[in-house]
């Protein structure tokens, strides 16, 4: 379950929202896909990890993503990404 802290709000509403118009489009957002809108969103300000695992795990759904105001920062906070593909 990934937990980023984003220094500003605007950034962490616009992964929430990307991620929404992702699962729209396409079914699905991978962990892959997820990190590359943060880096896009945060122009490389929060590292992301990468594993082979990232393709395979993440979410059908958007509607709990949560953005809360957390000491230091803007918490996303995501449920536990699920199986995509096995």
């Amino acid at each position: 379950r990934p937990e980023l802290i984003f220094n500003r709000k605007i950034d962490a509403q616009q992964v929430k929202a990307g991620m929404a118009d992702y699962i729209e489009d396409y079914g699905k957002i991978t962990l892959k896909q997820f990190y590359n809108l943060v880096f896009e969103v945060t122009e490389g300000d929060i590292d992301v990890p990468t594993s082979w695992a990232q393709e395979r795990y993440g979410w059908f759904d958007a509607s709990d993503v949560k953005v809360v105001s957390v000491r230091g920062g803007y918490l996303l906070d995501v449920p536990k990404a699920e199986v995509i593909e096995r």
